[in-house]
């Protein structure tokens, strides 16, 4: 079992939190990307034990801007499962 949680705070301007289960060890995916399918930040890339993982997004690109206030996704790919969610910045 593969679950993506929403995010929270949504919309949010300076920090949130992203939680993610996985029911057994492997590589973990979690990227942002923009409206236009443009990846914004990786936020994980790694590999990653089983059970439930939180990590935060600091509103950054991959460069350390901050992104403009919109609409982002963020998609997990761990193993065969891949999942989106939306969530709002607002500046």
């Amino acid at each position: 079992m593969i679950f993506l949680f929403e995010n929270y705070s949504n919309p949010f301007n300076t920090l949130t939190s992203i939680k993610y289960l996985i029911a057994k060890a492997g590589h973990v995916e979690l990227k942002v990307c923009n409206l236009s399918g443009q990846l914004i930040n990786t936020v994980v890339d790694r590999q990653e034990k089983a059970g439930s993982h939180v990590v935060e997004w600091d509103g950054r690109d991959d460069e350390g801007k901050q992104v403009s206030s919109g609409i982002y996704f963020y998609c997990l790919k761990a193993g065969a499962y891949k999942g989106i969610k939306k969530r709002v910045v607002s500046r």
